[in-house]
């Protein structure tokens, strides 16, 4: 149900962010000031961050989503590349987060403590999101 709630509050959000001119402004300003190779590894730790903290990657894509897409756009960087870092940075918080459901569900599975479980898993997770995170910056720099 809280993943419900988010989508049902970002949804909105896109269309009052469209309605004020996020696209113009980030095209204006935010675009043509990023390096075209950066976009995509700024937007995995963007995602990273925000699936981390809400605990939905589909809530933290559906926000992230609207100003990703026209920020490749006005930056010149690839458009597949970055939509790929807003998902890869969905699914890191949302098997990191603490407080997201696959987190908890699969401790569960595991029989494992919630807090063992993320004191065993989240060293590797983070290992792997520091992995992706190169190889966003590389691909960025390839496919731009």
């Amino acid at each position: 149900m809280p993943k419900l709630i988010i989508l049902a509050l970002a949804w909105p959000l896109a269309s009052v962010s469209q309605a004020l001119g996020l696209n113009d402004f980030i095209h204006q300003n935010i675009g043509s000031s990023l390096p075209a190779w950066s976009v995509a590894v700024s937007l995995f730790i963007i995602a990273s961050a925000v699936t981390y903290f809400i605990g939905s990657g589909w809530g933290a894509a559906s926000l992230i989503m609207p100003f990703a897409i026209p920020l490749a756009i006005s930056a010149g960087s690839a458009i597949p590349i970055c939509v790929a870092a807003v998902i890869t940075g969905g699914t890191f918080g949302d098997v990191t987060s603490p407080i997201a459901g696959m987190t908890n569900m699969s401790a569960h599975i595991a029989h494992a403590g919630h807090s063992k479980y993320l004191k065993y898993g989240n060293p590797f997770n983070f290992s792997a999101a520091g992995i992706a995170a190169i190889l966003f910056l590389i691909a960025g720099f390839i496919l731009s």
